[in-house]
C-alpha cells in the first residue's frame, strides 16, 4: 500500500522552486507530484507559514471571542425557557 503523505523534504523542496520563480506545472514534473499535491503544499504554506504536515482532519482550537461567549450564553438562556414554556 503507497504511502499519500508527502515528506517534509520534498515539501521543502516544492516551495524553494516555487520561491525560484517555478509555476506549479513545473514543479509537478521535476518532482514528480501530482497538480494537486503541489498545488496543496502552497496553499497551506502561504495559509500557515510552514510545510509541516499536521494530522489529517485535525484542525488548531481557537480561542472563543467575547462576541462567541455572548452568543453561547444567549444561546443557553434562550433554549432553557423555550424548554420551561
Amino acid at each position: 500500500m503507497a504511502s499519500n503523505i508527502t515528506s517534509v523534504s520534498k515539501r521543502e523542496k516544492v516551495i524553494s522552486l516555487w520561491s525560484s520563480g517555478y509555476q506549479n506545472k513545473g514543479i509537478c514534473s521535476r518532482l514528480h507530484l501530482s497538480h494537486q499535491t503541489v498545488s496543496n503544499i502552497l496553499s497551506k504554506f502561504l495559509q500557515n507559514g510552514t510545510v509541516a504536515a499536521g494530522k489529517p482532519g485535525w484542525k488548531e482550537r481557537t480561542v472563543a471571542t467575547p462576541n462567541v461567549v455572548e452568543f453561547v450564553e444567549y444561546s443557553k438562556v434562550f433554549t432553557s425557557r423555550e424548554e420551561t414554556v
